[in-house]
């Protein structure tokens, strides 16, 4: 389930996991933008954007935090 057909964009790491909110989480960045974003898909399919900025650091903490908070599966 990719975020996007978009060249600009870099997917640096998805991983599919067990969570009472999310089932995927994607860690991206925009290549134009120099932009991180971690993009978590929740059970109903809808996306939520949880952090979305410039510094590279803050982002991959944000997705190792939720990464912590879920068991993760084989898909």
């Amino acid at each position: 389930m990719n975020y996007t057909n978009d060249d600009s964009v870099s997917l640096l790491k998805e991983t599919h996991i067990t969570h009472d909110v999310y089932k995927d989480i994607q860690f991206l960045r925009d290549k134009k933008t120099c932009f991180y974003q971690v993009v978590c898909t929740k059970h109903d399919n809808s996306r939520c954007f949880i952090y979305i900025g410039y510094d590279g650091s803050t982002a991959r903490r944000t997705y190792n935090r939720i990464l912590a908070s879920a068991k993760e599966i084989d898909v």
